[in-house]
C-alpha cells in the first residue's frame, strides 16, 4: 500500500473515514470543505491557525465517545465523537489517538483548498500539493 496514495473529494471526509485509512496503513489525500462550512474542519477550528492564510500543521487528537469531564482532562487534544458518527474503532470505553496533517493552500484564483493527509512533509510540501492538483 506504500506506493499507492487514496484519493477522496470533499464529502468523503470524516472520522470513519480517517479511522479506516490510518488503520489500513494506506496514503491518503482527501479535500475538505472550509472551516466555516459543515464539514470536519468545523469542530477542528481550536487546533488550527486562526487566520484565514495557507498553513500546514500536524494534528495530533485522541478521539473519544465519553464525554466525561474526568475522562476528557485526562486526553492529549480530545476530539468528542457522537454516536451518530459511524466509527467503529471508537467505543464508549476504548479511546483512539490519530495522527494526520491538514494543509491550506491559496489557489490563483485567491480561494483558500483545504486537504487532510498522511503523506510526509518532507516528500510532499505544500506547494508540492499545489502543483499536483490544482
Amino acid at each position: 500500500m506504500k506506493d499507492i496514495v487514496f484519493l477522496a473529494d470533499r464529502g468523503y471526509e470524516g472520522y470513519g473515514s480517517l479511522v479506516s485509512l490510518l488503520n489500513s496503513g494506506a496514503s491518503f489525500l482527501i479535500r475538505m470543505k472550509s472551516p466555516s462550512s459543515s464539514g470536519m474542519l468545523k469542530g477542528l477550528k481550536r487546533y488550527l491557525p486562526e487566520k484565514e492564510s495557507e498553513f500546514d500543521v500536524q494534528l495530533q487528537l485522541t478521539l473519544t465517545r465519553s464525554y466525561r469531564k474526568s475522562h476528557l482532562a485526562q486526553l492529549y487534544n480530545p476530539v468528542f465523537l457522537n454516536t451518530n458518527i459511524r466509527c467503529d474503532s471508537v467505543a464508549k470505553d476504548h479511546d483512539m489517538e490519530v495522527s494526520f496533517r491538514i494543509t491550506c493552500i491559496t489557489l490563483d484564483d485567491g480561494s483558500l483548498e483545504y486537504l487532510m493527509s498522511n503523506l510526509p512533509v518532507a516528500e510532499f510540501s505544500s506547494s508540492r500539493f499545489k502543483a499536483v492538483l490544482f
